[in-house]
């Protein structure tokens, strides 16, 4: 069994973490646009960019903790690796590296069993859809950012559809 020390410093929480830090930095730049004179058109698309990416990951990381492993698959291979370098490239000395190698690929399905993480992503795709059209009617943003922009909203109603628990799983 893994340490807790390892689970926790996995890639993929790195890498979500990192995104997730990146979106509520990109959130308050696009907040702090709108206070300007002049309407925006980025400001809300980047809005509803990191509304999305917040959402996701928060309700994603709740459905893995609350639902049950239904498969794993695995794949492994050992033997002679070589790699290359592209002989047309700016590499044009035709490099090779050979030596042992294994390539591993792993997978594993996860039941979602809570209703909790489709029903978060379907009111936080309301909440972000009033916003928008709250930024545009306020006159903080432009008609095409907030086109643009209020397709989020329909997407993450599509992953909240994907999200509810499916009988019999």
């Amino acid at each position: 069994m893994r340490s807790w020390s390892a689970r926790i410093l996995s890639p993929a929480v790195v890498v979500f973490t990192v995104f997730t830090i990146c979106a509520a930095i990109l959130t308050a730049t696009a907040i702090g646009s709108l206070r300007a004179p002049r309407p925006s058109t980025w400001a809300p698309i980047a809005l509803a960019f990191a509304w999305a990416v917040i959402s996701m990951v928060v309700t994603g990381t709740y459905a893995i903790a609350t639902g049950r492993r239904v498969g794993r698959s695995q794949m492994r291979r050992k033997g002679i690796t070589t790699v290359r370098a592209d002989p047309l490239g700016l590499n044009s000395t035709g490099f090779e590296l050979r030596g042992p190698g294994a390539e591993i690929a792993a997978a594993e399905d996860v039941a979602v069993t809570s209703k909790v993480p489709a029903i978060l992503l379907v009111l936080s795709s309301i909440a972000l859809a009033v916003f928008l059209l709250w930024f545009w009617r306020s006159g903080r943003t432009t008609g095409y950012g907030t086109l643009v922009s209020e397709w989020l909203p329909f997407i993450m109603l599509s992953w909240a559809r994907n999200a509810w628990p499916k009988p019999g799983r």
